[in-house]
């Protein structure tokens, strides 16, 4: 008895589930016969009348474009490409702004550079003046007080009298 009830529920599901698919399919069936007329009829109206189509739009258009909302869309379009206009100019100014930094950054650089190569190029100068200074000294000094009149015997004697006064 459990068995013949058990099945009996099966077959109702079953046969519940065939009804709802074969309903499901007919009204898929007539849906696209109700879409494929409506789809002719267009087709239909759209051949026969297009000049009064176009009339209407461009009535709609113009009646439209007099109303207040459009002119609300008319002023925030104004507005949004006049602040297009500027953030463009703004971005313009920012790129030749880097620009100018770059090329002013380049020129320091570059100026720093001959700074140290003139700061190195007057070391090796001022070292050569100086020698010159020296030899011209030396020269000078030489041919006018000759050392004939230094002895070996008066650095000697020199050099003991500063070696005792410094022990005593």
């Amino acid at each position: 008895m459990k068995r013949v009830y058990f099945w009996y529920i099966y077959y109702k599901k079953k046969v519940k589930r065939s009804i709802i698919d074969l309903q499901r399919v007919y009204r898929g069936y007539r849906g696209r016969l109700r879409a494929n007329a409506k789809k002719e009829e267009w087709a239909r109206f759209w051949a026969s009348s297009p000049i009064a189509i176009k009339i209407q739009k461009v009535v709609r258009g113009h009646l439209w474009r007099l109303s207040d909302k459009c002119q609300n869309v008319f002023k925030t379009l104004r507005d949004m490409y006049i602040a297009r206009r500027q953030e463009a100019e703004a971005g313009i100014a920012v790129r030749f702004q880097a620009k100018a930094r770059r090329y002013l950054a380049f020129q320091r650089v570059k100026a720093w550079r001959e700074v140290c190569r003139r700061r190195h190029i007057d070391e090796q100068n001022a070292i050569l003046i100086l020698q010159m200074l020296v030899r011209r000294y030396s020269l000078t000094h030489l041919t006018t007080y000759p050392l004939t009149h230094l002895t070996t015997h008066s650095l000697t004697h020199s050099h003991n009298q500063t070696t005792t006064h410094s022990l005593t």
